[in-house]
């Protein structure tokens, strides 16, 4: 999910099925997402993912610049 700020593309996320996942298919996502970024004046890209997909950020590129804590609100009865 890609999403435009005034000078960054912010890729919320990005999902390959299990079948599919170690074959680069992120990497083509994202790189496409990227392109389209630059072709609409972007210049900075954002990910933000679960701690399993920062070796894949990683790989391609992208450098860790500062961390997130999330909580998850669960309803209690």
């Amino acid at each position: 999910m890609a999403q435009y700020g005034d000078r960054f593309v912010n890729l919320s996320w990005v999902g390959i099925l299990p079948g599919y996942r170690k074959l680069g298919m992120a990497g083509y996502l994202i790189q496409a997402a990227e392109c389209d970024g630059l072709l609409n004046g972007k210049t900075i890209g954002v990910l933000s993912g679960f701690p399993a997909a920062v070796g894949a950020y990683r790989r391609i590129g992208y450098h860790e610049y500062g961390r997130v804590i999330v909580l998850e609100l669960q309803q209690t009865d």
